[in-house]
């Protein structure tokens, strides 16, 4: 799985990246209906909704540097309020 922050491939299962430690994803929640997906989705399984917006668009977190949803106005992984 490669870690959204710094690239690196880390091995399948890993919950931090090595490299950096960011907290990986263990699934990629739908921004639209919010359907947890495998992590190496790109469509969502149950709506069919692009997952990946391009990075640009998403909102990292201050806290923790998870990239996530656009409408998202928590971090899905430490909870922090995201600025817009």
């Amino acid at each position: 799985m490669k870690c959204a922050k710094c690239g690196t491939e880390n091995p399948e299962g890993a919950n931090f990246c090595k490299k950096c430690g960011t907290r990986l994803p263990s699934t990629v929640l739908c921004w639209k209906c919010k359907y947890e997906n495998p992590p190496d989705s790109i469509y969502c399984n149950q709506c069919g909704s692009r997952l990946s917006p391009g990075r640009s668009s998403r909102k990292i977190c201050q806290s923790c540097g998870f990239p996530n949803d656009p409408a998202a106005e928590y971090c899905t992984v430490c909870n922090q309020k995201l600025r817009s």
